[in-house]
C-alpha cells in the first residue's frame, strides 16, 4: 500500500483512479484506455487488458503508461490559436 499511496499522492484525482482500478479488476474481461492527470501537469495514457490463455484462463492483467504531456500541450495551443481564427 505504501507504493499505492506514493502514486495517489501525484494524482490530481486519485478517487477516480481507484475506482477506475476497481471496476477493471472486478471486471476482468474489460480493456481500459483512460488519461490521468498529475499534479505536475503532466499527463498519462494507461492501457489496461486482461491476460489469458488460449482456454479463457485468466492469470491477470498488463498495464501500460505512456506520457502524453507533449501531446496534450500541443492540443491546448492548437485549442487557442483556433479561438484567435
Amino acid at each position: 500500500p505504501q507504493l499505492l499511496q506514493q502514486v495517489l499522492a501525484q494524482l490530481e484525482n486519485p478517487q477516480d483512479f481507484l475506482n477506475r482500478v476497481e471496476y477493471l479488476y472486478a471486471h476482468p474481461q474489460e480493456i481500459g484506455l483512460e488519461e490521468i492527470a498529475l499534479k505536475d501537469g503532466r499527463f498519462l495514457e494507461r492501457y489496461s487488458a486482461p491476460v489469458e490463455s488460449g482456454t479463457g484462463k485468466h492469470y491477470g492483467r498488463v498495464w501500460f503508461f505512456r506520457d502524453i504531456s507533449e501531446l496534450k500541450q500541443n492540443e491546448r495551443h492548437l485549442a487557442q490559436r483556433e479561438r484567435y481564427l
